[in-house]
């Protein structure tokens, strides 16, 4: 089943998977998830068609993340993507102060330490 772009665009949101010929959709917005992220789908299956759509917004994840679609196994042709992907950053911070020579000494890993 072919989805013209004038019934996209009446539509709330794209599909989750895409298994048949997705065609001539538009996204601008903002998705995000933890994985299989994507403007136009989470996951297009090797059935899947994604033929002459145009992304303009922001995708966020964490794994499989892409301005079209977050983890492609089909087809992906004449497709325009504009979109920013993951363009914030989460700064994880490991405070080591606290630790001591005697905190690494006293693991299971200590025989493999040389002081």
């Amino acid at each position: 089943m072919w989805f013209p772009a004038e019934a996209a665009a009446r539509w709330a949101a794209f599909p989750a998977r895409t298994r048949a010929p997705f065609r001539g959709c538009w996204f601008t917005g903002v998705v995000s998830g933890a994985s299989n992220v994507g403007s136009i789908a989470g996951v297009n299956e090797s059935t899947g068609m994604i033929v002459g759509c145009t992304s303009t917004g922001v995708a966020y994840g964490q794994h499989f993340v892409g301005g079209i679609v977050g983890d492609n196994h089909g087809a992906v042709t004449g497709t325009l993507n504009g979109s920013n992907v993951n363009t914030t950053v989460e700064q994880n911070d490991v405070d080591l102060s606290d630790l001591t020579l005697q905190d690494f000494t006293t693991t299971g890993l200590a025989p493999t330490l040389q002081t």
